[in-house]
């Protein structure tokens, strides 16, 4: 429920202002491209793992 809300927030926020509009598609070419690496990787738990870490911290910085 409460990813839910996050997940909302951050729609709302991206739809109301162009340079977080620009970032979330920045940052959504990164999740996809990050996606394919993962589905190609042997090891796919541990790279998901780094993906996660560095989309936390580009939030955090944000």
């Amino acid at each position: 429920m409460m990813l839910r809300n996050i997940i909302r927030f951050a729609i709302r926020r991206a739809a109301s202002d162009p340079r977080v509009r620009a970032k979330a598609k920045e940052t959504a070419r990164k999740m996809a491209k990050g996606a394919g690496e993962i589905a190609r990787d042997p090891e796919p738990a541990k790279k998901l793992g780094r993906l996660a870490g560095k989309i936390k911290k580009k939030i955090i910085k944000s």
